[in-house]
């Protein structure tokens, strides 16, 4: 898993949609860190093309290869952060999500 795997598999053409996604639900720790890993990319872009990601990916010096590891790290110290925020999205915007009319039990 990890960041490398997501920007070199089909999901790493989503990176905007998912940042824009961290946003909405202020996951701003998730947000800070694909923030991060993004400016790893020409421009922070992330390429839709797969290849054009893998070539990024695959042309990452030593010193960018071991920040996106850190980065990792960190995303998995603070794994809770998102799970958090989106029951707190929900659960704020119920008439949204027609499904879940009642608090939502995390315990």
């Amino acid at each position: 898993g990890g960041l490398e795997q997501f920007f070199t598999n089909s999901a790493g053409e989503l990176a905007h949609d998912a940042l824009r996604g961290l946003q909405t639900i202020n996951a701003f720790a998730t947000e800070s860190i694909l923030r991060r890993a993004m400016s790893l990319f020409p421009y922070s872009k992330v390429p839709a093309d797969r290849d054009r990601r893998i070539e990024v990916i695959s042309s990452l010096s030593p010193d960018d290869r071991r920040f996106l590891h850190d980065l990792d790290r960190e995303f998995y110290e603070k794994n809770g952060d998102v799970a958090d925020a989106l029951v707190e999205y929900v659960e704020a915007h119920l008439v949204e999500f027609p499904s879940f009319q009642t608090p939502i039990d995390t315990s």
